[in-house]
């Protein structure tokens, strides 16, 4: 298990694996998930946040957050609060996360390589 806090970190661990914690700082709020085969489920003890509420925070609407996955999976994703990937498809659900992050933090600067772009499009010839 590792937890990723932003997208330099999630570039070091090129994909997510079982139980990795993945955290989003938007602001002032502070979302942890945890992957599972699927998705990222949201860690709350108080049970007063919901798997999709990084989307709601962006103001990112139903619709477009299945695109979102969409674009990043290869594939349709199946409906849920968190968008899901074929079972183990951790490769689709870190190019997700990584979107999500771009979304966070902007875009890198063009000159760093991207490890999970460049694995992506290896997968895909």
């Amino acid at each position: 298990m590792k937890t990723i806090t932003c997208l330099k970190e999630l570039k070091e661990r090129k994909e997510l694996q079982y139980e990795d914690e993945v955290t989003f700082t938007i602001e002032e709020k502070i979302l942890k998930y945890k992957t599972h085969p699927k998705l990222l489920y949201i860690i709350d003890n108080n049970f007063t946040t919901y798997n999709s509420k990084v989307f709601d925070i962006l103001e990112i609407d139903k619709t477009k957050k299945h695109e979102m996955a969409a674009k990043a999976y290869g594939y349709k994703s199946k409906t849920g609060l968190w968008p899901e990937t074929k079972t183990g498809d951790y490769a689709a659900l870190t190019r997700l996360v990584k979107e999500i992050y771009i979304k966070i933090e902007g875009p890198p600067p063009e000159s760093e390589p991207d490890p999970i772009l460049s694995r992506f499009e290896i997968l895909d010839l």
